[in-house]
């Protein structure tokens, strides 16, 4: 079998890389958080002192990291994973970056006779934990077909979607609309709260209706009830709808829906709800309307 490193053991990554070692993938992990790494030894793991080391011991290398530059600082750095990966390596990115920093990490990587492949993954804490992600794949067709068994272990719906940086086009497109959505479903309940509707009536109700996305029906509830806990934390959110604007600009692409959703998510950022969950979004709604919500504290 391939052996696999996996860089990031957050809330995301350390789901996927439990469902490598379940496929029974020989594992290198590393995370700057010593106990992450531990974790993980502890079901049957490597754990690495730097991500060269990681790469020493692998043929594909896996990344999933907060932004790019922690990804950039990764592959590219002191210790990075090119200074360790051997010559037709592949370095998968399941971070959510912007595309321009994806096709330069793809240049760089090409250089060193190393494969890179930007693959942002969508679904959530959940999809990680099942292995149900949809992932989002731009590069090289041979190194993507090389990499495919291995990522139908912590993916469901797996799409090829073109040259060095789509993945993360089609990701930040993703995440706009969600956002959008996210915060629509919030402001929605917060109206319907003031005009004494019963939440649950109208959760079971917009399900059957247009007004029904994939956000509402599986975030409309966790915002009642107050479950807060990530998930996907809010500073996370900003940070992708923050990379979408910049490229919508840079574009000259109006955004004018997305950049509302911006200053939402920074009024939560600075109510201190950065390491929230997303569903904490409505705790915004609940202080400029003045009621309660949510049912959690």
């Amino acid at each position: 079998m391939k052996r696999i490193g996996f860089i990031g053991l957050g809330v995301m990554g350390s789901r996927m890389a439990k469902n490598l070692l379940k496929a029974g993938y020989p594992l290198t992990v590393y995370d700057k958080v010593p106990e992450k790494i531990q974790s993980l030894a502890l079901l049957g793991a490597k754990g690495a002192s730097s991500p060269k080391e990681v790469s020493e011991n692998s043929d594909i290398v896996m990344l999933s990291l907060p932004g790019p530059v922690e990804v950039e600082e990764v592959i590219l750095g002191k210790d990075g994973v090119l200074e360790g990966l051997k010559e037709g390596g592949v370095v998968v990115d399941l971070s959510t970056i912007d595309p321009s920093t994806a096709r330069k990490l793809y240049e760089k990587c090409k250089q060193r006779k190393v494969r890179f492949l930007d693959a942002p993954v969508s679904g959530g804490a959940v999809s990680a934990e099942r292995g149900t992600l949809t992932i989002m794949v731009g590069g090289d067709r041979d190194a993507y077909e090389e990499v495919l068994e291995v990522l139908k272990v912590i993916g469901k719906n797996i799409v090829y979607v073109g040259p060095p940086g789509m993945g993360q086009v089609f990701k930040l497109a993703n995440n706009a609309l969600a956002g959008i959505n996210l915060v629509a479903t919030a402001e929605v309940l917060a109206w319907a709260k003031r005009q004494g509707a019963d939440l649950y009536k109208l959760y079971e109700v917009i399900r059957m209706s247009s007004g029904n996305s994939w956000i509402f029906e599986n975030r409309a509830l966790g915002m009642v009830e107050g479950k807060f806990e990530p998930g996907f934390a809010i500073r996370l959110y900003r940070k992708d709808i923050e990379l979408f604007l910049k490229e919508a600009s840079e574009a000259g692409v109006p955004a004018v829906l997305t950049s509302t959703v911006l200053q939402i998510l920074n009024i939560a950022l600075a109510m201190g709800l950065g390491e929230k969950d997303a569903n904490a979004i409505i705790r915004v709604f609940e202080t400029i309307t003045a009621q309660k919500i949510s049912r959690g504290e």
